[in-house]
């Protein structure tokens, strides 16, 4: 059984009760009863219908999922899982991220391919915006920035050690700490000269990797042939496939991964956002 999709954005207001749909896919044999459940991290109110179905062979199962935001939200956002279970089967989560309000970032506007993302980003602190009103989608990223927005979401206290992990990042460098958090959790090994170079601009295929090793994904799981521009024996292999596999890059539409162009500051939005509530599948 598997619900769909698996992440799933929502602007909301406070007060209002906002819809979400899920699809419940199976590949049973014969009819199986399944339960579902909703539960919300912050202790809102979920509903899920059917709470119970018996589904048949083949047959999807639409799925209503309402989340009720409180008129006074103590944070500006929520997390909701949806579980599908069966007896004799494994059971199947899907994620409902449901924002309250929406920052006006002057060159985000609603209905921008990463509007959402980038409003969750900013909701949960990872990432900020300018003095000028703007997130700049499009700005490159480095290396160390991305450590931190890394560190960040996954909520990893900073290491505050003196014990220097890369020569070329110092206890007075502003992200050292988080580059520090970074290497301590596997997600920053650095270059084989010892340097993090972290005002380097993150590579795509660095961000994969990155976003990886901080889920502890086992990406020798998940090879794929699905990029014409990262094939077998490339370092970024795994990572760019077992990313695919759960959904978090999927690359371009002409069949590239594009792995040594620099990320943007809304792609790293959207991967982090996605990749904190998903999981490879074959």
């Amino acid at each position: 059984i598997l619900l769909v999709p698996p992440v799933q954005f929502m602007l909301a207001a406070a007060g209002e009760t906002v819809a979400y749909h899920e699809r419940l896919l199976n590949s049973v044999t014969s009819a199986t009863q399944v339960q579902l459940n909703g539960a919300s991290l912050s202790g809102w109110e979920v509903t899920v219908q059917p709470s119970q179905v018996v589904v048949q062979p083949g047959v999807p199962q639409n799925v209503l999922v309402g989340v009720h935001v409180p008129a006074h939200p103590e944070h500006p956002l929520d997390v909701e899982r949806v579980t599908a279970s069966a007896e004799g089967l494994r059971s199947s989560s899907a994620y409902l991220i449901t924002i309250v309000g929406h920052h006006a970032f002057e060159d985000v506007p609603q209905g921008h391919w990463a509007d959402l993302p980038v409003q969750y980003v900013y909701a949960a602190g990872i990432a900020s915006g300018y003095s000028d009103g703007s997130f700049r989608p499009d700005s490159t990223v480095t290396r160390a920035q991305f450590a931190k927005m890394l560190v960040t979401a996954m909520g990893w206290q900073t290491n505050d050690s003196a014990q220097t992990t890369f020569s070329d990042v110092a206890p007075s460098y502003w992200a050292y700490n988080y580059i520090e958090a970074a290497a301590a959790h596997g997600a920053a090994n650095g270059y084989a000269d010892r340097t993090f170079r972290p005002d380097a601009p993150v590579t795509r295929a660095q961000i994969a990797k990155m976003t990886a090793m901080a889920r502890k994904w086992d990406t020798a799981s998940f090879a794929s042939n699905a990029y014409q521009d990262v094939v077998a024996g490339d370092w970024s292999y795994r990572y760019a496939s077992t990313l695919r596999a759960a959904g978090v890059m999927l690359g371009y539409k002409d069949g590239t991964f594009r792995p040594d162009a620099p990320a943007t500051r809304a792609e790293a939005a959207k991967i982090i956002s996605l990749a904190l509530y998903s999981e490879p599948a074959k």
